[in-house]
């Protein structure tokens, strides 16, 4: 049989259960994570207030007034054009492979902190309570996902899924590897990279002013505020490692070679890194769409210092071509199995005859 399911599948298999909003256990009762949205919009608007009244004090201000949010830096300056390059092309691979980590996802749509994995003892989940009578297979628990969503969407795409997230993770993987030889060959590592204590009273005073609404006066050309400069270094030195590691211990073969390897809690924080990617990316592009941004998009599109209309324009136009690509991944997917599988193999295939 093909490890690749063939879409005619899903047609032989009992109707299948939609992906529920994720669920969290806590003690013993299920909260619907969907209530963290007005939770969080509650707390935007409670810190909204405590911040303004905060600033209001004049010791505050005085705080402020010493740390106002951002280390100076005299060097490097500037954003070079292979940064900018590298930023696209991270996006372009980001993009899959979080919608097929998903796909992989629904496919066991449970995560444990046990090893292994035994029924009641889930913590998040996207499927229904497991049912009191028992007898409930992995496959049945699969659940099924909106093909707009996961790549290729319906409830048995984790083979192609998993071809797609893995293949993309090994190109993802090779320009981290190349963005890092830059970023130390250049010295631009020294804008991503805390090297002074300072950085904790400016990321603190950086918050109090992005709360209350009156943004830290910023000039990214330059250097970063604390509070950029901390997110870029857990995104790029802790977050990107720690999704490789997690997702290497998903194999199966390490789990049996390496008895020390709980490939349920890897799944469990390779979850916690995907959840970091996602709010770090919206929180990233809004701020930049709402803190000067044609200052912004001119910095790392064209690497250049000033509010043309140039940065704008070929952000929307990557953002068209993003678009098509992403509406286009599941179809071609599900059309062309085969050919996403051969395009596996020829990735995966020199990995895989390393180890």
């Amino acid at each position: 049989m093909s490890p690749v399911e063939q879409p005619e599948d899903a047609a032989a298999t009992a109707p299948s259960t939609t992906a529920l909003f994720p669920r969290l256990r806590l003690g013993r009762r299920w909260v619907n994570l969907v209530w963290t949205l007005p939770l969080v919009a509650l707390a935007l608007l409670v810190a909204f207030l405590v911040s303004a009244y905060l600033r209001t004090l004049p010791e505050v201000q005085a705080f402020i007034a010493e740390y106002p949010g951002t280390v100076e830096r005299a060097e490097p300056q500037g954003f070079p054009w292979w940064l900018g390059w590298q930023h696209w092309i991270n996006v372009i691979f980001l993009v899959p492979m979080v919608r097929a980590g998903l796909q992989v996802w629904a496919g066991r749509p449970r995560a444990y902190w046990s090893k292994p994995g035994m029924p009641g003892r889930d913590w998040l989940r996207i499927q229904k309570r497991y049912p009191a009578e028992g007898g409930w297979s992995m496959r049945d628990d699969a659940v099924s996902i909106h093909r707009q969503l996961g790549i290729p969407g319906g409830k048995r795409g984790a083979g192609v899924g998993r071809l797609w997230h893995l293949s993309v993770a090994v190109l993802w993987v090779a320009n981290g590897i190349l963005f890092y030889v830059l970023l130390f060959a250049t010295g631009q590592w020294q804008r991503t990279v805390p090297t002074s204590w300072e950085v904790c009273p400016n990321a603190l005073s950086a918050i109090v002013q992005y709360a209350s609404w009156d943004f830290p006066a910023q000039d990214a050309w330059i250097s970063y505020n604390a509070v950029q400069l901390l997110s870029y270094f857990v995104t790029t030195f802790v977050a990107a490692p720690l999704a490789i590691v997690t997702g290497a211990m998903h194999s199966p073969v390490l789990a049996r070679r390496l008895p020390w390897v709980n490939s349920e809690v890897a799944k469990s924080l390779h979850l916690f890194v995907l959840a970091w990617f996602v709010v770090f990316t919206i929180l990233h592009v809004t701020l930049v769409l709402i803190t000067h941004p044609l200052e912004n998009l001119n910095h790392i599109i064209l690497g250049r210092n000033d509010s043309g209309p140039a940065g704008l324009v070929l952000f929307l136009v990557f953002l068209a071509i993003g678009a098509v690509l992403w509406a286009m991944a599941s179809p071609i997917s599900t059309k062309y199995p085969n050919a996403v599988q051969k395009a596996g193999a020829r990735i995966l295939g020199p990995i895989n005859r390393w180890f």
